[in-house]
């Protein structure tokens, strides 16, 4: 099964950039203009550029508090962890191991988060201990350049009804981040989690 995987995914890249030389193929016949622009496209849909650098900035290893809330009108829940992150794909993609206690049970997360070339929009990943899904997320950057606004949706495990959620990734300085994450279960939204990040050592 893993042989299948490691396989597949570099087979879907050749076999994407295979679909667009077919479909590029009776204009590439009368010149090679068109295949050139069509390569031009491709490498600047795949070139890192400063979106990237920005995610490179959040690489090392953070301590982390999480702040998290049932009730939004009580106090919350605390407790602490670590996050660990680098930068894959030749600095594409940033990933994050977090683990931390969360109710009383020891929890591990695993984020992936990127920049794509082409829609101009971040995109976050992330899957946990606690669940067996897969949250996916798109954001924007905010206009002063310290924060990501990301906007999705999860499927609410009690009624399966799809909630809407927003988060925030908001930078202090260069050795400390803050994510804020937002819920609307159709009554207004609501924050109920908060994590600080503190760069290790810093």
């Amino acid at each position: 099964m893993s042989r299948i995987k490691t396989v597949g995914v570099p087979a879907l890249a050749v076999a994407l950039l295979a679909t667009a030389a077919v479909a590029q193929e009776p204009e590439a016949a009368t010149g090679g203009e068109d295949q050139a622009a069509m390569m031009a496209a491709w490498q600047k849909a795949g070139t890192p550029g400063e979106p990237h650098a920005a995610l490179a900035r959040a690489a090392g290893k953070w301590e982390m508090t999480v702040r998290s809330w049932m009730d939004p009108n009580g106090e919350p829940m605390v407790s602490e962890g670590v996050t660990e992150r680098q930068m894959l794909l030749g600095g594409r993609v940033l990933e994050e191991r977090s683990s931390s206690d969360m109710m009383g049970m020891p929890f591990e997360g695993i984020g992936r988060t990127g920049y794509d070339n082409v829609t101009g929009k971040y995109w976050a990943t992330w899957i946990d201990s606690m669940s067996t899904g897969c949250y996916l997320q798109h954001g924007t950057q905010d206009a002063d350049g310290n924060a990501v606004t990301y906007h999705g949706e999860y499927p609410n495990p009690m009624t399966g009804a799809m909630t809407k959620v927003r988060s925030v990734v908001r930078w202090e300085g260069t050795d400390t981040q803050h994510f804020e994450w937002y819920e609307d279960h159709g009554q207004g939204e609501l924050r109920t989690m908060v994590i600080t990040y503190e760069r290790a050592g810093s």
